[in-house]
């Protein structure tokens, strides 16, 4: 899929989650969550760039990637420190360089992407408390206030956000028949559902769309939970999850997304 199909499934697959928030009434968290999820929607794809060099270094690599650096290296420590444990596994990679649907779109480098997430954010947290002790000030309180959760679950939350900003991304790729390879860094074809190519047009561009539609009516869901009927909010909210992958994989795959999307080109 394309950056649009990807911010769109995004989108789609963050429902759920922004639904847990707002029952828990933690309403800039889910704004967090949802903000970083689309932000990083494409981020696998930095290896569309970093596959143009011959290796991985600091000296190979300009500066502006320089910082993809340590999330590969964490990666392939992780993945062989779980290759002694789970069959097809590498146990010994060696990394030299970055292929197209290779590391960056598997579990270690979500992993991996998590935990720098987590550790960044630790660090800045105490940062924040350093300067409220020296500078008697109420920085930390405050935002411990906003957010209203305890540091160690922002913390927490963090390494899920970098997780699943990877896995949606990957879970997009699953629909072309080229798919993905959860546990290795092998680029050639993987696990795949195969719907459509990753440039079918009708993909990209309904993704967002139907991701619109999901997201709203959890903020639905979640905002009048509790005046209207519990069981028909949920349980239309399960329903349409359970209904709206299978409806826009019908729009895309039969002609009604092409005739949708002529006529509303031809008046626009």
């Amino acid at each position: 899929m394309h950056k649009n199909g990807h911010f769109g499934l995004s989108l789609l697959l963050s429902s759920p989650f922004i639904l847990v928030f707002l029952l828990l009434e933690l309403y800039i968290v889910s704004a967090l969550f949802l903000f970083l999820i689309l932000i990083w929607s494409g981020l696998p794809d930095v290896d569309i760039y970093l596959q143009r060099y011959d290796n991985v270094s600091f000296s190979s690599y300009p500066i502006r990637y320089w910082h993809w650096i340590p999330v590969l290296l964490l990666s392939v420590i992780i993945m062989n420190f779980f290759g002694n444990y789970i069959n097809k596994v590498p146990k010994n990679y060696k990394l030299e360089s970055v292929t197209h649907r290779g590391l960056t779109h598997s579990l270690w480098f979500s992993l991996a992407f998590g935990l720098i997430l987590s550790i960044l954010t630790t660090i800045a947290l105490l940062v924040i408390l350093l300067i409220e002790i020296y500078f008697e000030t109420d920085i930390f309180m405050m935002l411990n206030f906003a957010l209203d959760i305890h540091y160690l679950l922002l913390i927490l939350l963090m390494f899920v956000i970098g997780i699943l900003s990877v896995g949606f991304h990957c879970a997009g790729d699953v629909f072309t028949p080229t798919g993905i390879h959860y546990l290795t860094p092998r680029s050639d074809y993987g696990y795949t559902l195969d719907q459509f190519y990753a440039k079918n047009e009708v993909a990209n561009r309904s993704a967002l769309p139907f991701g619109v539609i999901l997201v709203s009516y959890s903020v639905f869901v979640g905002l009048s939970f509790g005046e209207i009927n519990t069981i028909y909010l949920i349980g239309s909210f399960i329903l349409l999850c359970i209904l709206i992958i299978p409806l826009w994989v019908l729009f895309v795959r039969t002609g009604i997304g092409k005739v949708f999307y002529y006529i509303y080109d031809l008046f626009n």
